[in-house]
């Protein structure tokens, strides 16, 4: 394989390694009031340790009568930050930030 091959191959894997697009968590905590949650995702990196929390992950309607401290959830990545998100209004973005933990919905529950 050509070194500038092994190079990109390297580089794809590099972007797509910090890209977010779904994790499955459990909860640790769940607030009603606010409808925020903060999660720990379920897969241990490459050394078996933990990753680190999600914090104040938003809680979509459809599951605040299932979601509970401990439960499994499907947890998405927002394509660019929710920082000024505020229900149905429109809002502009805050940052750069694209597929971030920083700006986790939970999507579901997986009832098992």
């Amino acid at each position: 394989m050509a070194k500038d091959t092994k190079f990109f191959d390297a580089l794809i894997q590099l972007i797509n390694a910090n890209i977010s697009v779904l994790q499955m968590c459990r909860v640790v905590s769940y607030d009603a009031g606010s409808k925020t949650a903060d999660v720990q995702p379920l897969h241990l990196k490459s050394s078996g340790n933990k990753r680190g929390l999600i914090q104040g992950a938003l809680v979509l309607k459809h599951i605040e009568a299932d979601i509970s401290e401990g439960k499994a959830v499907a947890v998405v990545f927002a394509d660019h930050d929710l920082d000024n998100a505020s229900g149905a209004e429109n809002f502009k973005v805050g940052s750069s930030r694209q597929h971030s933990v920083n700006d986790a919905v939970i999507v579901g529950v997986w009832d098992t």
